[in-house]
């Protein structure tokens, strides 16, 4: 889809709906939703020949309803894709392959599920709705998964600027075993999406079998709360942005 259609199309939404933009401050936001999808009248397994662009936004408050207090997520017997398939990108399927373990995950009382990566089961890949941040070496280190099947989230991407250009942080993308994380090698865990910005991830639950992440299940780590406070700086006009992250809908 052409970029400068696409971008004329959100603001003229997001203008309609001027009404319904949370006040500043209030920590909600107005999500904002582009889609696409195939409509033409074909019954067989095919790929559409017609497309309709479509964009929805709603008022959102936090992700999770605690805030900014740590979650606790456990690893599921589901996979979220396939290796050598539709993972790395924004398709609805990758989101129905979650819906059932995520229902599962609430009614065990846990927030969300951390995903294994399905060729081996050992090596950490991303949440049903966030990608996963780690940070080590007294907050020197941001470390974050690397595979071909993870949704690669803006904003985990924008985090990773953060700390490298403007925090002096190292960053490492690479592949995660699940035994660093059980071994004690990462002081702080982090959910990043859209929607989450940062969750602080406080415990993970492997089939009874229960890691504590350094920072506790109290509070945010140090490190996480200065990404996320940068950030949500840049978004709201109260820190420079850098390379004109931020188009302002006048």
């Amino acid at each position: 889809f052409p970029v400068d259609r696409w971008v004329e199309a959100v603001e003229k939404v997001v203008k309609a709906n001027e009404a319904w933009v949370p006040p500043y401050g209030s920590g909600a936001t107005l999500y904002i939703r582009p889609y696409m999808f195939g409509y033409n009248a074909v019954i067989g397994v095919k790929p559409a020949e017609e497309y309709m662009f479509r964009i929805l936004v709603t008022p959102v408050g936090p992700y999770f309803k605690g805030g900014l207090k740590p979650v606790e997520v456990m690893i599921p017997d589901f996979d979220r894709a396939a290796p050598h398939g539709t993972g790395g990108i924004k398709a609805g399927l990758n989101y129905a392959m979650s819906l059932h373990p995520i229902m599962e995950a609430h009614r065990k009382g846990f927030n969300e599920n951390m995903y294994l990566d399905p060729a081996t089961r050992t090596k950490i890949e991303e949440t049903g709705g966030a990608n996963i941040i780690f940070i080590k070496d007294g907050g020197k280190t941001l470390v974050t998964p690397k595979s071909d099947s993870i949704l690669p989230s803006i904003t985990r991407r924008s985090l990773c600027y953060i700390a490298e250009h403007m925090l002096g942080m190292k960053v490492e993308q690479r592949e995660i075993l699940l035994s660093e994380v059980e071994d004690g090698e990462f002081e702080e865990m982090g959910l990043c999406g859209t929607a989450a910005v940062i969750s602080p991830v406080g415990r993970i639950n492997d089939h009874g079998k229960i890691t504590n992440i350094k920072s506790g299940m109290d509070e945010i780590g140090p490190t996480l709360a200065k990404l996320r406070s940068t950030l949500t700086g840049i978004q709201e006009g109260e820190i420079a942005d850098p390379d004109n992250w931020v188009h302002e809908i006048k």
